[in-house]
């Protein structure tokens, strides 16, 4: 493939993983292809709108992209969007943009391949949402085994595509050094303050800890609309020297390397990518066992699986890891799986490649 004209489309430029992904894989088929990239999403405000424009990527604001009672309006605009920067490939981010893109492409008449990965996000019910809409698509990406397997038997198997999502090699200054014997448990979460992401499972761990006498060290790196709720439960609990809300951070993991352990609670998680980012920075990773999380975690091997919603059970995993000195290092050579440039890119562009070709 020589030249590519590539455009994204998901609702907003807030700061979680979807984003990460997009601005990954927009600097990787840079690197590879004469590729010119765009992005519609409401952009005005958003948090990580300075990353995509330090990348050259063309932005397309779309205002009011998450009102459903405005799909009209945000038809027309993504239509008069797609109209203009004429891409070959137009690559969706949730099934509302999917479902946009696919009936802006019958109104303009355009002539461009439909790529949708199913990041899944606040429906627990994505996988089954996305059984009514992924044909839409001219090829569905999905980001677990679990996923891959269930839309897979509903359609061809050349439609569906499994990808694991990977992250870059971090800098230096990101990466935990371990020391022998911590006299506190240090721990960190990284992630939107949201239900699905468990964060409450966590703080009753925490408690159930230091009632037990354990000092704990709880930072949490993030923000969403359960923030004032749980710092109130935290309040409750007299939890306020034990967990320290550190707000939304463009780059999380420098302020947190001496946290030797990353939890990751998440009630449902289709890929769980700050796991992998937290594995490739020597963070020990203790993660629910759901999804995509339990598709990559190997308990014992590349971090620890509790059940899903069980404070009690994510306690005795920290325990072990704080009194058996049982924190989780891995080889150059085993965090190879998880960089995107080894796998997650390649893999996408091929898939661009097969599509354009067909």
């Amino acid at each position: 493939m020589e030249s590519l004209r590539l455009m994204h489309v998901f609702p907003d430029l807030h700061g979680g993983g979807t984003e990460d992904v997009i601005l990954k894989l927009s600097d990787y088929i840079y690197g590879h292809t004469n590729a010119v990239i765009g992005i519609c999403a409401t952009a005005e405000g958003g948090l990580r709108k300075s990353d995509f424009e330090e990348l050259n990527i063309e932005i397309f604001d779309i205002p009011h992209f998450q009102n459903k009672k405005k799909l009209g309006q945000n038809l027309l605009k993504i239509k008069k969007s797609l109209s203009l920067f004429k891409p070959d490939i137009v690559h969706t981010h949730s099934l509302y943009s999917l479902i946009l893109v696919y009936l802006a492409r019958k109104i303009s008449r355009l002539n461009f391949r439909i790529v949708h990965t199913g990041h899944g996000g606040p429906q627990e019910n994505y996988d089954e949402l996305a059984k009514k809409y992924f044909w839409m698509a001219d090829a569905y990406v999905t980001i677990s085994k679990y996923s891959y397997d269930y839309l897979s038997s509903a359609s061809k198997k050349e439609h569906v595509h499994l990808i694991y999502n990977g992250t870059t090699e971090p800098p230096l200054n990101e990466v935990v050094q371990l020391k022998q014997n911590y006299d506190t448990l240090k721990l960190a979460f990284v992630g939107r303050v949201v239900r699905q992401k468990g964060l409450s499972v966590l703080i009753d761990a925490v408690h159930l800890l230091s009632l037990k006498g354990y000092k704990v060290s709880l930072d949490v790196v993030g923000d969403g609309e359960l923030l004032e709720s749980l710092k109130k439960k935290v309040d409750e609990k007299k939890l306020t020297d034990s967990v320290h809300f550190l707000g939304f951070l463009k780059q999380p993991w420098s302020k947190i390397t001496d946290c030797p352990v990353v939890v990751v609670p998440s009630l449902w998680e289709p890929g769980g990518l700050v796991a992998i980012e937290a594995i490739l920075r020597d963070h020990t990773v203790v993660a629910s066992s759901t999804g995509g999380l339990k598709d990559r975690i190997k308990s014992g091997s590349n971090g620890y699986l509790f059940d899903v919603e069980d404070a009690e059970g994510l306690a005795n995993q920290l325990m072990n890891i704080f009194d058996n000195d049982a924190y989780i290092h891995l080889t150059h050579e085993e965090k190879k799986a998880y960089i995107f440039k080894e796998d997650s890119g390649p893999s996408y562009l091929q898939l661009y490649d097969e599509l354009l070709k067909s």
